[in-house]
């Protein structure tokens, strides 16, 4: 008796070992690249935030460099810095990196998530700054 076309199996296997390779290669260089970006953000918005008591400048943080996990001491060691002269800082996040490709700039205290009560922005322009080198290397890692 002869098969149908619906009767008849067919299995395909696709070998995703190159494929694997090629991400276990890439992703120490996209950690690189993400860890750079991050902490270049927080270097240019600290010298781009008004200072009146250091405090908010002191409470911008980088969270979820190399891959997560550090979250509390750096969000700890920011409270520690803006409250070193003597300022009451209250953090307002609780917001965590997801994975080990996400990288969260912080700023702890309440009033330096509004910019139009220290006078000029900083985070957004420190994010255009880092921008296009940031896009270069991504864009590297593919060529």
């Amino acid at each position: 008796m002869a098969q149908t076309a619906l009767q008849k199996k067919t299995t395909i296997m696709v070998d995703m070992h190159k494929l694997h390779m090629i991400e276990a290669g890439l992703l120490p260089k996209a950690v690189i690249i993400l860890d750079k970006a991050a902490f270049d953000v927080e270097g240019i918005a600290k010298t781009l935030a008004t200072v009146l008591t250091g405090a908010m400048r002191a409470s911008i943080y980088v969270s979820g460099a190399s891959g997560g996990g550090n979250y509390n001491a750096r969000k700890s060691e920011a409270i520690s810095k803006a409250s070193s002269g003597g300022v009451t800082v209250e953090f307002h996040d609780e917001i965590k990196p997801e994975g080990k490709m996400e990288r969260i700039v912080g700023v702890g205290v309440v009033y330096g998530i509004f910019p139009e009560l220290n006078g000029k922005p900083y985070i957004v322009p420190a994010v255009e700054q880092v921008r296009p080198g940031f896009t270069q290397a991504w864009k590297a890692l593919f060529i």
